[in-house]
């Protein structure tokens, strides 16, 4: 088990900007399902059931991250079906952020294990079962359906610029989530309580906004489909 106290104020060291080509990927992707467990925490489900590849507009994938997409459209008049309720009402005092209110969010989660010296980016898929361990990026996706509201979460010391082709995002002050490889096909990504995380907003993702830090916690467990 990892310490709670390991998981706070992890991120002094940060990586630099890349883009996607300049990266390399493990693995094909992989289908899944994801429970988002709602009590006690700040990211919360729809109150559907879990998240299904597939079904009503999802798009749950394993590769190099967990990664939920929870209305993600399959046409342009298709109407969102599922999403993510998030509370951005707790800023971390002194940390430059307002409340932000009760978010209905048709953006999710991407959860990350580890970059190498090389820019080789080792996927959840990499991790060995049965280990418990640092995600050195976990990025969540905040967006309302009528696009006036477009955040990114950032959580740990690898910055989402880096192998993403977008602007400069902050990582000082933020928190690691944790993963569990609980089995050969089961996953368990969970922020604990007190975990923090750098808001930007991203409606020009080349020129992101920082908009102060905030408190986050989840629990979400994925399944790889059969």
């Amino acid at each position: 088990m990892i310490p709670r106290a390991a998981m706070i104020l992890c991120c002094a060291v940060t990586t630099a900007w890349a883009a996607v080509e300049d990266c390399t990927f493990s693995g094909s992707q992989k289908p899944g399902r994801a429970t988002v467990i709602d009590s006690g925490n700040s990211l919360r489900s729809d109150g559907q059931g879990p998240y299904v590849n597939g079904e009503k507009y999802s798009v749950v994938v394993a590769q190099a991250a967990w990664n939920i997409f929870p209305f993600r459209k399959v046409a342009s008049d298709a109407k969102p079906q599922r999403h993510l309720i998030v509370d951005l009402d707790h800023p971390v005092p002194n940390g430059g952020g307002i409340p932000r209110g009760i978010l209905n969010s048709v953006g999710g989660p991407h959860s990350y294990w580890h970059l190498d010296e090389k820019r080789n980016v080792h996927g959840v898929l990499d991790i060995p079962e049965g280990t418990t361990t640092f995600s050195e990026l976990t990025a969540v996706g905040l967006a309302s359906e009528d696009g006036a509201t477009n955040y990114l979460l950032q959580m740990g010391p690898w910055s989402w610029q880096t192998c993403e082709n977008s602007g400069p995002v902050g990582t000082a002050g933020t928190t690691r989530v944790i993963i569990a490889r609980t089995g050969p096909n089961t996953w368990t990504v969970t922020a604990p309580a007190g975990s923090v995380g750098l808001l930007h907003d991203i409606r020009n993702p080349m020129k992101p906004v920082p908009f102060g830090l905030y408190y986050i916690n989840f629990e979400i467990h994925y399944l790889l489909a059969e």
